[in-house]
């Protein structure tokens, strides 16, 4: 790995760039570019007789990468933080998984191949998998596979990896690269980089977990113009708002600094703001977030709250449930990041391919068929469960928020949840533990049978939120994770539209339209909003930063109630 600097000579007048901020702040510096300098992939045959000494060649390069992970993360970082915990346990996991691995040894034996090409080709392939997703986590998990794979190729084409020295590349440097790896974020706190620019749109994915957790301004998203940055280019990060601009004037940098706040940067809430459609209906917003550090996007883009909070980024990263007292954590640091708002954290939806070693699945020969989200919960992990409702119930004690319940298909899956709810409070109540007690149970309309019989679960929750990329699977038999078969999951040929009609229809029958929330992909295409809202949905789960082109959007909509 070294700082490459681009041939064409930059121009010298301003250009200003929009991104995602990762990390907020203000700073000025000089780009210095994190490229990666590849070898070239090896593509001749593999002599026959060196088949095993290639497949030991590999595991030497793994066990240098492990001892990479291990050694130099933890250095530049304070030691048990959790963060770091969920980052190092993640890439172990890639690198200790057998069948993944032992696959890659046998193209070795099979294909005659050498160790570098059996590991690109392979990773790339699973990386592409998940980058074709519409699932924001299990894309950027992507960028971890991605950042494994380029290590294990270092360690095999180098014999090691870089030392774990500081190395600074000069004051004010401004790291400017085309990925977002765990690797890219360690080599720019080694420089001592004042601020960082990727490519990438994974904010979600552990580096940008650590960008937060480092301090560093950041900035995702940003596609650099051809020649227009060379190493040395001044640059201002304003990840504050969002921008990026290329050789700032002295006036643009002088406006600029004017605003840096003098204190922790605090944004301020913004009232909600619905969108209006063209007859006056209002349609509210609501955010779907990943991670507790996106909670602001809910204040800086006026959403009414938080529709759908994934938490099984805490399982997916280690591999293992999280304790109750970490759980709690992280469930109030949300809650109090919302600041009054109203938030619906979705119980642990673990199964099909959102699993990882060492989580009972029990997916069987189909996974996406088997025991996943609720059903996992209730037939193998009722502990699981219960220490889950209890760290929700006690961290929103003193807040408007619902539980939502991942798969739910028949009447006996919301009941046995509930049974389970009552239990918990019960526990809390005898140990005179805060709790509380108007907590919402929702439940997930993602299974064709459960948008059938709404008019018989409805009666029993408090809320219903349809998942729609779940849905649109099951009604077309298409793997929503197979990039070949994307074409069987657009609405008119799932059929997804018709079943939503009929759940708008169970649903105003008992007067609780506006209780059903849309979340998926589909609500976050403005042609798709207009159709939700001509339904008579009144309630979309969206990403934050597409609030602004879906109220746009929803102007030209009537939501005809029809």
């Amino acid at each position: 790995m070294e700082f490459e600097t681009p041939h064409t000579l930059a121009p010298t007048n301003e250009v200003c760039l929009t991104g995602t901020p990762i990390r907020r702040g203000l700073v000025v510096g000089i780009a210095r570019f994190d490229t990666v300098i590849a070898s070239p992939t090896n593509r001749d045959p593999l002599p026959p007789d060196r088949a095993e000494s290639e497949v030991q060649r590999l595991q030497d390069a793994i066990l240098t990468v492990q001892r990479h992970l291990t050694d130099h993360v933890r250095q530049l970082h304070i030691p048990n933080n959790a963060d770091l915990d969920q980052i190092v346990a993640a890439h172990h996991l890639i690198l200790e998984d057998h069948h993944f691995i032992e696959g890659i040894n046998e193209r070795i034996r099979t294909e005659q191949v050498f160790a570098e090409r059996a590991v690109e080709e392979a990773f790339r392939a699973a990386a592409d998998r998940l980058s074709t997703t519409r699932d924001s986590y299990l894309r950027a998990r992507a960028e971890d596979i991605r950042d494994v794979c380029q290590a294990i190729r270092t360690a095999l084409i180098r014999g090691s990896l870089e030392p774990a020295s500081t190395t600074s590349t000069g004051p004010d440097t401004i790291f400017v690269s085309p990925h977002l790896h765990v690797s890219s974020v360690l080599r720019a706190q080694r420089a001592g980089a004042v601020a960082f620019v990727t490519e990438s749109h994974a904010v979600t994915s552990h580096a940008g977990l650590l960008l937060r957790a480092s301090g560093i301004p950041s900035l995702a998203g940003i596609t650099l113009p051809a020649g227009f940055v060379q190493a040395g280019t001044p640059l201002l990060v304003d990840a504050d708002h969002g921008e990026l601009v290329i050789n700032p004037s002295q006036s643009t940098r002088s406006r600029l600094q004017r605003r840096r706040p003098t204190g922790p940067v605090v944004s301020q809430p913004v009232p909600p703001e619905p969108a209006t459609c063209a007859d006056g209906t209002a349609i509210e917003l609501w955010g779907n977030i990943d991670t507790p550090d996106d909670m602001d996007l809910c204040h800086t883009h006026a959403l009414h709250g938080v529709g759908l909070f994934r938490t099984e980024f805490m399982m997916l990263a280690r591999g293992e449930a999280p304790r109750e007292e970490e759980q709690y954590n992280v469930y109030r640091k949300t809650v109090e990041a919302l600041r009054g708002r109203p938030v619906v954290l979705r119980t642990f939806d673990i199964g099909a391919e959102k699993t990882a070693p060492g989580l009972e699945n029990a997916g069987g020969t189909n996974p996406a068929l088997g025991l996943r989200g609720l059903r996992r919960h209730l037939v193998h992990c009722p502990e699981e469960f219960r220490t889950q409702l209890r760290a929700i119930l006690r961290a929103t004690h003193d807040s408007d928020a619902g539980v939502l319940l991942p798969m739910v298909t028949h009447l006996d899956d919301l009941r046995a949840a509930k049974a389970h709810l009552l239990a918990v409070r019960a526990e809390l109540e005898s140990a005179e533990v805060p709790y509380n007690p108007k907590l919402k149970i929702g439940i997930m309309i993602e299974v064709p049978a459960a948008a059938l019989n709404l008019d018989t679960l409805l009666p029993e929750a408090d809320f219903a939120t349809v998942g729609t990329n779940d849905l649109a699977q099951y009604l077309a038999a298409a793997d929503r994770n197979n990039a070949d078969l994307h074409a069987y999951l657009a609405p008119e040929v799932s059929g997804l539209f018709t079943l939503l009609k009929l759940v708008a229809a169970q649903a105003r029958a008992q007067n609780r339209l506006q209780e059903i929330y849309i979340a998926g992909a589909l609500p976050t295409d403005p042609e798709h909003a207009r159709r939700l809202a001509g339904l008579g949905f009144q309630k979309l789960i969206v990403d934050p930063e597409l609030s602004t082109v879906l109220r746009t959007a929803l102007a030209s909509a009537r939501a005809t109630q029809a």
